[in-house]
C-alpha cells in the first residue's frame, strides 16, 4: 500500500473524511476474551528549513530510541516549513495530511501493529531547538541533535514565525488523529506531549479533545545551559476515542512589566500514545559504586494507562514493600549491593527498566565486544564494540579488521585517558570504503571523533577526507585525494595544538595537506575515542572498514609516518598509546567500576598490590592467561 503524503490546498484543517477514517473491527470472541493489542506510538515533528535558507537542517528524523520509544515505533511526518520566506510562494499557515498503515515504512514512518492512522495539522510555522537531554549532561545540540531524547525534541510546530507577537485567540497548531480505535482496538490509551521553543519563558497549555471530552495538559519545563527551554507535558486521562484534536492554547507576548516579562510559547514537539507501560527514565543513580555508607534514592520515570504497578528488584529477586516509583537505600554495604530494577505493570503489560549498579565496593561485571589493545608497554585501554559494529577476519590484502554498516550503525570506543591528551601527536588507520551518500542534515562520515564538536576525522561526502579540530572552520585540513576508493587507504593524521602548528594529513604515507592552525586548541580532557559513528547525529555513520589504528603521543616524522603506512612494524613503542589491530574479533571481558580510591592489580591474592596508574571508572580488562586480583585502595 503506498503511503499518503500530501500537502492540502487550504489553510484549515479539514474534517477527517471517509476517505481517511479507519474502521476499526473486533470479534467478538476477542472482546470476550479481552484480547488486546498493546501498542505504543511516538509521531515527531520534522522541519523543512529550505525556505529558510538551511536546507541541510530539513527532516531530521528520529535514529536511536527516544523517551523509551523504540525507532521502530516512531512516526516522522512531512517536514513543516519555518516560514521565514512569508514573501515567497509559501507564506503559511500550513497544513498537511499524512497516512499512516501496517505497511508504511519509508520517509520516517514504520509500520502499526494494527489498523491505520490519518493524521492532519496546521501550524502558523515550524522550527528546531537545542533542547538539552540527561543522557547528554543537558548538552546542547545546536542544529544536529543527539541522537535520542533530543531528536524528539528538535522540531516543533509554533505558533508565529519568529517571536510570540501579542495576545491572540488563535490556537499555536492544532493536530487531528483519526484511527486511533484500528490501533488500540479494545483498549484505553493515554497522551503525552513534548514541547520545545528556541525563545519563551513558558509554555501554554495543551487541549485534548476527543468525544469523550476536553482536558487540558501543562508543561514541566526547564532550560539547558544555553538557556533553551523545553520539556515534557502531564499525562491525559485514559481516553477511548477514534478520533483525538490536540491544540495549543493561544500564546501570549506581555512586556509591560520589564522585570516580569512573560513569553508564553504555544507549540508542540511530539505526541507519546500508548495503553501499556512506557519506562522514559530508568533509575540512573548512581552509574557507579559508591563509598561505603552513602545513602542512594533511585527513580524511574514511567506512563501509561494507570494505575500503573511497581515493583523494585535486586539481582532479579522483588524487594519487599518496594512499590512506588522510588525505592531508597539507606547506608550502602555488601549486603545491600547488586544491581536493581524496577517493573512497571498495568492491564496492558509490563517493562522493565535498565539495571542501575549499587556497591560500596569494586563492581565486576562481565562484558562482550572487547578490542584488545595490542600497544607493546605501558597499560592497555581496550577498546569497547557498540551497536552493529562488527569485524571481519579477511578483507583484500588485510586480515582481521573492524566493519562498519550505515544501515545498522554501531561504533568502536577507547576509554579516555590523559594520556590521549598530547598537545601533539599523530593518529594513524587504514580505511577501506567506497564512499558516503549524501543526505539531508550531515557533510560526511565519521572515522574517529573525541568528543561531541571538539575533534573529527571526517570522509566526506565527495570522497575526500578533512580533519576538524576544535577552534573554528580555520583549524579544519581538507585533503585534494580522494579516501573512497573502495581500495585500502591508510591515513596519518599528524597535530601540533600550538597557534602556530600545523594539522599534516597524509594519504599512504605522502603528505597530502598541511593546514596551519588559525589558533591554538586542546582535547577535551580525558574524552573518549569513537571510531565508525558519532555521538552527534550531525554526521553519517560510517560504512566500510577499518584496520590498524594507532594513536601516538607525539608527532611522527615524514619517514615515520611512510614507515608506518609501509610495514607493520612498530614506530616507538613508549609513545604508541592505543593500536587496534582487530587481529582477533572482539572477545569477551570484564568491567570494573568503582567509586571511591584507586585501582590496584596484583598477581597472588595477597599481593603485593600495585596502583594500576591510568584506570578511571568503568574499566575494561581482557583476560590474558595470567591470573590477576584487583581491589581499590581507599
Amino acid at each position: 500500500m503506498k503511503t499518503n503524503r500530501k500537502k492540502l490546498p487550504s489553510h484549515s484543517i479539514p474534517p477527517p473524511s471517509p476517505g481517511r477514517t479507519s474502521v476499526c473491527t473486533v470479534s467478538a470472541a476477542a472482546l470476550m476474551l479481552g484480547v488486546s493489542q498493546a501498542a505504543t506510538i511516538g509521531i515527531n515533528f520534522p522541519v523543512d528549513w529550505t525556505d529558510g535558507g538551511a536546507p541541510s537542517y530539513t527532516g531530521m528524523q528520529i535514529t536511536a530510541t527516544a523517551l523509551g520509544i523504540p525507532v521502530a515505533e516512531w512516526q516522522s511526518l512531512i517536514p513543516t516549513p519555518t516560514g521565514y520566506n512569508k514573501q515567497g510562494a509559501n507564506p503559511g499557515p500550513f497544513t498537511f495530511d499524512e497516512s499512516i498503515t501496517t505497511t508504511s515504512n519509508t520517509n520516517g514512518l514504520h509500520p502499526l501493529p494494527s489498523g491505520s492512522l490519518s493524521i492532519s495539522w496546521i501550524a502558523s510555522a515550524a522550527n528546531t531547538s537545542g533542547v538539552g537531554d540527561s543522557s547528554n549532561g543537558g548538552s546542547y545540540g545546536g542544529n544536529h541533535p543527539h541522537i535520542g531524547d533530543q531528536q524528539a525534541y528538535y522540531g516543533f510546530l509554533r505558533d508565529d514565525v519568529f517571536v510570540y507577537t501579542s495576545p491572540t485567540s488563535t490556537p499555536g497548531y492544532s493536530v487531528t488523529i483519526t484511527g486511533l480505535k484500528s490501533v488500540f482496538t479494545n483498549t484505553p490509551f493515554v497522551i503525552q506531549l513534548l514541547a520545545a521553543t528556541d525563545t519563551a519563558t513558558s509554555f501554554t497549555n495543551a487541549i485534548v479533545k476527543s468525544a469523550g471530552g476536553t482536558q487540558a495538559l501543562t508543561y514541566l519545563a526547564s532550560r539547558n545551559g544555553n538557556g533553551i527551554l523545553g520539556g515534557p507535558s502531564s499525562v491525559s486521562t485514559p481516553i477511548n476515542d477514534d478520533v483525538v484534536t490536540i491544540s495549543g492554547a493561544p500564546a501570549l507576548k506581555d512586556e509591560s512589566d520589564p522585570a516580569n516579562v512573560v513569553h508564553l510559547a504555544s507549540t508542540i514537539s511530539a505526541i507519546l500514545i500508548t495503553d501499556k507501560p512506557v519506562i522514559q527514565r530508568s533509575p540512573i543513580s548512581p552509574v557507579a559504586p559508591l563509598c561505603s555508607g552513602t545513602n542512594v534514592d533511585l527513580s524511574v520515570t514511567a506512563f501509561g494507562v494507570p494505575p500503573l504497578h511497581y515493583q523494585w528488584r535486586k539481582d532479579g529477586v522483588a524487594v519487599a514493600s518496594a512499590t512506588n516509583a522510588t525505592y531508597s537505600i539507606a547506608q550502602v554495604s555488601p549486603t545491600t549491593s547488586g544491581y536493581y530494577d524496577v517493573t512497571v505493570s498495568n492491564a496492558y503489560g509490563t517493562a522493565t527498566s535498565a539495571p542501575a549498579a549499587v556497591t560500596g565496593d569494586i563492581l565486576v561485571g562481565s562484558m562482550d565486544g572487547v578490542v584488545l589493545n595490542s600497544k607493546p608497554q605501558g597499560v592497555r585501554q581496550d577498546g569497547l564494540v557498540h551497536g552493529g559494529a562488527g569485524w571481519q577476519a579477511v578483507s583484500g590484502s588485510r586480515t582481521g579488521v573492524a566493519a562498519f554498516s550505515a544501515a545498522n550503525p554501531g561504533y568502536i570506543s577507547i576509554p579516555g585517558e590523559t594520556n590521549l591528551d598530547s598537545a601533539q601527536g599523530t593518529i594513524t588507520f587504514w580505511l577501506k570504503s567506497a564512499g558516503t551518500v549524501a543526505s539531508p542534515g550531515n557533510q560526511g562520515a565519521i572515522l574517529l571523533d573525541r568528543g561531541v564538536g571538539a575533534f573529527d576525522i571526517v570522509q566526506s561526502d565527495d570522497g575526500t577526507l578533512f580533519v576538524q579540530p576544535p577552534g573554528g572552520g580555520g583549524n579544519k585540513a581538507g585533503t585534494s585525494g580522494t579516501v573512497s576508493t573502495g581500495d585500502w587507504v591508510h591515513v596519518a593524521v599528524v597535530y601540533d595544538q600550538t597557534d602556530t602548528g600545523t594539522v599534516d594529513v597524509y594519504l599512504n604515507g605522502q603528505l597530502d595537506i598541511s593546514n596551519p592552525n588559525s589558533s591554538g586548541w586542546t582535547w577535551p580532557v580525558g574524552a573518549e575515542v569513537d571510531l565508525g559513528q558519532s555521538r552527534d547525529s550531525y554526521w553519517h555513520p560510517f560504512d566500510g572498514l577499518l584496520d590498524d589504528v594507532r594513536i601516538y603521543n607525539r608527532a611522527l616524522t615524514a619517514a615515520e609516518v611512510s614507515t608506518v603506512a609501509t610495514t607493520a612494524g612498530v614506530i616507538d613503542a613508549s609513545a604508541l598509546q592505543v593500536w587496534l589491530g582487530f587481529d582477533a574479533a572482539p572477545g569477551k571481558g570484564l568491567r570494573f567500576d568503582w567509586t571511591c580510591g584507586t585501582l590496584q592489580s596484583a598477581t597472588q591474592v595477597k599481593g603485593p598490590f600495585t596502583d594500576v596508574s591510568t584506570a578511571s571508572s568503568p574499566w575494561a580488562v581482557i583476560p590474558t592467561g595470567v591470573t590477576q586480583y584487583f581491589r581499590t585502595r581507599q
